[in-house]
C-alpha cells in the first residue's frame, strides 16, 4: 500500500511525450496523451507495432494499444527494466520477469504503473473521463451497496462519481487476475469510500461472491483515486 494515501497524487500533464513519476522506490507510474504516445510506440517498444497490427485492425483500438505500450515502456525504463511488454492469449500484458504492472487508457490519455515483484504483489490502474457513468453501464457495474456508498460519501454529487466505482473494480480485476487467477464480474465486488478532498480520496474493495472471497483471502485491497486533466484515475497497489 502506498504511504500517505491522503496526499493527492498529481501526475505530469498528459503531454505528447510520456513522463514517468516515482511513487515509491521500485514503483513508477507514467502517462501521455493518446495520439502522440501511439506514434512514439514504434521507438519505445518496436515489437508493439506487430502486435497491434495483428490483434487490433480498428485504428482507435490500435492507437490505444500502442499508447498503453508506450507509457508502459517509459515506466519500465524508469524502473531500469526491459521495456518489451508481450500480450497474453486473453489480451493481458505480459510483463518482463521480476516486474508486475497494469495499463489503462481512455479516449484522451494512457497510463501505466509498474513495480518490482519482490516489492509489489499486484498492481491495478484505471483512467476514465470525468463524466457520469452512462445508465446502461451503471446497471451492470453498480450494486445497490455501491449506490448507497456513493450517496453517503459524495452526497448530491454521487452520480458524477459512478465512474470511480467502475475504475476501482477494474483495478481489482487487473490486480487479482494475474496474481490469483480470478476473473471477477462487476457484481462480485463492492466499493466503499474513505478519506476525501475535493480532488482525491481513498477506496476499499470488499468481496461479495464466494469466488471473490477466495480471491481476496488474506489480503486487504485498499486504493486511491484522484481527478486530473478531465479524467478520474484509480490506483490499487498490493505490497509483497
Amino acid at each position: 500500500m502506498l504511504a500517505a494515501m491522503s496526499t493527492p497524487l498529481i501526475l505530469p500533464a498528459a503531454s505528447p511525450q510520456a513522463t514517468a513519476l516515482a511513487l515509491q522506490p521500485g514503483l513508477w507510474i507514467a502517462c501521455a496523451a493518446l495520439g502522440p504516445a501511439a506514434d512514439a510506440a514504434g521507438v519505445l517498444c518496436p515489437a508493439a507495432a506487430s502486435l497491434a497490427a495483428r490483434h487490433y485492425p480498428a485504428l482507435s483500438r490500435r492507437q490505444a494499444f500502442l499508447a498503453g505500450r508506450a507509457v508502459a515502456a517509459t515506466a519500465l525504463a524508469a524502473l531500469q527494466q526491459p521495456t518489451a511488454v508481450g500480450r497474453a492469449a486473453d489480451g493481458a500484458p505480459q510483463w518482463p520477469a521480476g516486474v508486475v504492472g497494469s495499463i489503462a487508457h481512455d479516449g484522451a490519455q494512457a497510463v501505466a504503473v509498474v513495480g518490482l515483484s519482490r516489492q509489489w504483489q499486484a498492481l491495478g490502474v484505471d483512467v476514465e473521463p470525468d463524466l457520469p457513468l452512462p445508465e446502461d453501464a451503471a446497471s451492470l457495474v453498480l450494486r445497490p451497496e455501491d449506490e448507497t456508498a456513493l450517496q453517503q460519501h459524495f452526497g448530491l454529487e454521487a452520480r458524477r462519481y459512478g465512474r470511480l466505482v467502475f475504475g476501482a473494480k477494474e483495478c481489482v480485476h487487473k490486480a487479482l487476475h494475474p496474481w490469483r487467477g480470478a476473473w471477477l464480474e462487476f457484481d462480485a465486488v463492492r466499493i466503499e469510500w474513505q478519506g476525501r478532498t475535493a480532488e482525491s480520496g481513498e477506496w476499499l474493495a470488499l468481496p461479495v461472491s464466494a469466488e471473490a472471497k477466495t480471491a481476496f483471502a488474506d489480503t486487504r485491497l485498499r486504493g486511491r483515486w484522484w481527478r486530473q486533466g478531465g479524467a478520474l484515475f484509480t490506483l490499487l497497489t498490493v505490497s509483497a
